[in-house]
């Protein structure tokens, strides 16, 4: 149905430059940042997370292909780290393109990372993901995929609950 194969570089700097406005669009939209620096924050945050670009230990950035047709339909950004004695596989970023959606394909995705996860060594996957994205908890919750952690905020100035 699916393959992942790794970025070469063009392809992850395709990805960052996708991924920049669209982390500042969601952090705003939550009320996390501010608009006027939001551009700025998103792209230090990507450039600390890949000092040596698509090489950087422990990183693995990989692009979702449709067999069939061969079109790219999403990507895939992968951490693994050894924390403790153990082996740590957390999912940083999972997108399917919007036309792609609702066809297994995010589920797929899931399957081949946790093949990849336990080849490394991992016992387990780890994500995060926003309470205002019911349809990636659906998926996950479905796939196996259970609460361990909840984060909490409360908004100190007036505005939208973040």
């Amino acid at each position: 149905m699916i393959r992942l194969v790794p970025m070469d570089d063009a392809g992850f700097r395709a990805f960052v430059e996708r991924a920049i406005p669209r982390r500042a669009e969601r952090w705003v939209r939550r009320g996390i940042w501010d608009p006027a620096r939001a551009i700025e924050a998103s792209r230090e945050g990507y450039a600390q997370a890949f000092p040596q670009g698509r090489l950087t230990p422990h990183q693995h950035l990989l692009d979702v292909i449709e067999q069939a047709s061969g079109a790219r339909i999403g990507e895939v950004w992968c951490e693994t780290r050894e924390t403790g004695g153990k082996v740590d596989f957390n999912i940083q970023w999972l997108y399917i393109e919007p036309e792609f959606r609702r066809r297994g394909f995010g589920a797929e995705v899931l399957r081949l990372l946790e093949e990849d996860a336990r080849r490394r060594g991992a016992e387990r996957t780890r994500l995060i993901v926003w309470m205002d994205n019911p349809d990636a908890i659906r998926l996950y919750s479905k796939l196996g995929y259970v609460t361990q952690t909840m984060g909490m905020a409360k908004s100190l100035t007036p505005g939208p609950p973040t």
